[in-house]
């Protein structure tokens, strides 16, 4: 059975079903959830495909069971159904798909009592009141609700949380010890074990000036030892090296965190498929495209409107080969940093899912690093994920106007302040995305310490518990949370990794 209910003016569904319960008397109770149809009103609608089974009554003096559907956080439904001498219900949580395809948490109050003719107009103003609530609940960030400390705990320690940008790697490739809690940066052992982190990619970030004299494939092998000798072999106890969905799942068992190689900059491959073979055997399991250069085969987000460059109006037909083989090696593609003709390219050649690592909404702070709605929703079709980035200019429009990085017409000495990005605004691009693509399409890459400027309540790798009190507070539940912070990532890993 399905049913039908929409965001739009709640108070018209309300009087409609008023209406029809006085004109129809004694007819079933839960005729009322079939004539919802025409009580439709313009808006967006929801359909709820997967509802319980309903048992209606087929007269007045007959017992009724119904089940009235409700967002999980929902908890007004209680006192409403107490108001009924000798109603008894019961609570039971499920699953319901709407008709975006996304799954939201309900639960489903059930009751039965002997109804009399003369209370079915009251009962019928008990569900409308119910179908209105749930009209105004539809919307998961409209509402916040109380969050104990102890479901935040629970809730982020069933999730395996997985950052896909990380750039520490250019701190400890100079001889920084990630072990030991440090008194700068971003990231240390000791904050993402306060953080309840699994798993990150470290960035084996080859800056474009490594493309002078022919060094980017030397500054790459060197990022990537700084992983695997640095972090992983200094600290066997508490790090293990991953390469596989199943490593990192394996990880979050054996309480460790599971480090794992991103390189930052296709410049790094020198235009040769066999050094990417190299580096996919040494451990390298997504690469970035480019970074802030176009480099040979593929233009970049930042420079196109440098004058002076050679671009190729997106990928060349080596680029296109690079791609292929990526998919055919098990290496994921990140089009973070990519020009917007490059990441259509991209999409097009790809037969794998592929991720924007550390990227965010340009609806939301319009900066070229971003990506546009259509973009995203483009990315979701085929299964792909954009990961969050928390550099502020990248979270915030006010943030980018006060930043030289995202408003070209700032100095960097000009003494403007950056306007600092909340908590609050991770949140709307993760809410963003979900309203638009689902729940499936979003994830987390922080870019800690590859950025200067990071939001207030995500200040470091440790406050990774203060988003998710933020996402259940605004109704979202254990499983999105899972979803968002690993288990989307996991899915697209198990996708490319298959042969």
């Amino acid at each position: 059975m399905s049913l039908i209910i929409s965001r739009m003016r709640p108070l018209f569904v309300y009087g409609t079903l008023m209406r029809r319960f006085q004109n129809e008397g004694a007819r079933r109770l839960w005729d009322g959830a079939q004539f919802l149809g025409p009580a439709r009103v313009p808006g967006r609608l929801y359909m709820v495909d997967r509802y319980p089974g309903l048992r209606p009554a087929h007269g007045p003096d007959e017992w009724v069971h119904g089940e009235v559907v409700m967002p999980a956080n929902a908890e007004t439904l209680v006192p409403e159904l107490d108001d009924y001498e000798g109603t008894e219900y019961r609570r039971v949580e499920t699953e319901a798909t709407l008709e975006t395809g996304e799954k939201i948490d309900v639960c489903v109050y059930e009751f039965h009592r002997e109804l009399p003719e003369s209370k079915l107009v009251r009962s019928g103003r008990f569900l409308a009141w119910a179908l209105v609530l749930l009209t105004v609940s539809t919307s998961l960030s409209a509402q916040t609700r109380r969050v104990s400390d102890a479901e935040v705990r629970k809730v982020h320690r069933s999730a395996i949380l997985i950052d896909t940008h990380n750039d520490v790697t250019s701190r400890t490739v100079q001889g920084f010890d990630i072990g030991p809690r440090s008194a700068d940066g971003h990231t240390d052992l000791v904050r993402m074990k306060a953080g309840g982190m699994t798993a990150t990619f470290f960035a084996a970030y080859v800056a474009a000036g490594n493309t002078e004299g022919n060094r980017s494939a030397h500054r790459a092998l060197q990022m990537i030892d700084t992983v695997r000798r640095d972090i992983v072999e200094r600290h066997p106890q508490q790090v293990v090296f991953a390469t596989r969905a199943a490593d990192i799942v394996r990880a979050k068992k054996q309480r460790k965190i599971a480090a794992l190689i991103g390189i930052e900059g296709g410049h790094a491959i020198e235009d040769d498929l066999r050094l990417l073979r190299d580096y996919y055997d040494l451990g390298v399991r997504y690469m970035t495209l480019t970074h802030t250069n176009t480099n040979g085969w593929a233009d970049s987000s930042g420079d196109m409107a440098k004058e002076g460059v050679q671009h190729h109006n997106g990928l060349t037909d080596f680029g296109k080969q690079v791609i292929r083989e990526m998919n055919r090696l098990g290496m994921m593609v990140d089009i973070s940093h990519v020009s917007d003709k490059t990441f259509w390219d991209v999409l097009e050649v790809s037969q794998k899912p592929v991720i924007a690592s550390h990227s965010s909404c340009r609806s939301i702070s319009n900066i070229p690093r971003n990506m546009t709605d259509e973009m995203i929703q483009a990315m979701a079709k085929k299964g792909g994920i954009v990961q969050i980035n928390l550099g502020c200019e990248f979270l915030s429009q006010k943030s980018a106007d006060t930043s030289s990085f995202g408003n070209p017409s700032l100095r960097p000495d000009s003494g403007v302040k950056i306007v600092r990005a909340t908590i609050d605004d991770v949140f709307a691009h993760i809410d963003h995305i979900r309203r638009i693509a689902g729940i499936d399409a979003v994830g987390l890459g922080s870019d800690f310490d590859g950025v200067e400027c990071v939001p207030e309540g995500l200040e470091d790798t440790s406050q990774w518990p203060n988003l998710t009190r933020r996402l259940l507070e605004h109704g979202y539940s254990a499983a999105d949370i899972r979803k968002i912070y690993g288990g989307n990532l996991l899915r697209v890993m198990r996708a490319v990794e298959a042969r």
